[in-house]
C-alpha cells in the first residue's frame, strides 16, 4: 500500500464522516433555534390574547366596556414580556452564556 493510497482513503473517510455526522448536527441546531423562536413568539402573543379575553369577559359582567379589556390587555402584554424574558434567562443559564464578567449594567 502506497502513501498516496493511504492519503486517498483518509480523505474519503473524512468526507464520509462530514457527510454523515456534521451536516445533521448543523440541521439539528437550526431546528432547535426555530423551536425556540416559535416558543418565544407564542409566549409573546398568548399573554395579550389571554389578557384581552379576561378583560372582555369582565367588561360583559360589569358593563364597563372597554376599560377592563384595555387594563387586562396591558397586564397580558406585561405577562408576555416577562415570560419571554424568563425563557431567555433560562436558555442563558442552561448554556452557560451569561453576562460577561466585569461588564457594567446600565
Amino acid at each position: 500500500m502506497s502513501n498516496d493510497d493511504l492519503k486517498k482513503q483518509i480523505e474519503e473517510a473524512r468526507a464520509a464522516y462530514t457527510k454523515t455526522y456534521e451536516r445533521p448536527l448543523k440541521q439539528e441546531g437550526q431546528a432547535k433555534g426555530m423551536a425556540l423562536g416559535f416558543r418565544l413568539a407564542t409566549e409573546f402573543v398568548v399573554g395579550p390574547l389571554v389578557g384581552a379575553a379576561i378583560g372582555w369577559g369582565l367588561d360583559l359582567v360589569f358593563q364597563t366596556k372597554p376599560w377592563m379589556m384595555i387594563i387586562w390587555l396591558m397586564f397580558g402584554f406585561a405577562a408576555g414580556v416577562l415570560n419571554v424574558l424568563r425563557a431567555v434567562k433560562g436558555l442563558q443559564d442552561s448554556t452557560g452564556n451569561g453576562p460577561v464578567e466585569g461588564a457594567e449594567e446600565e
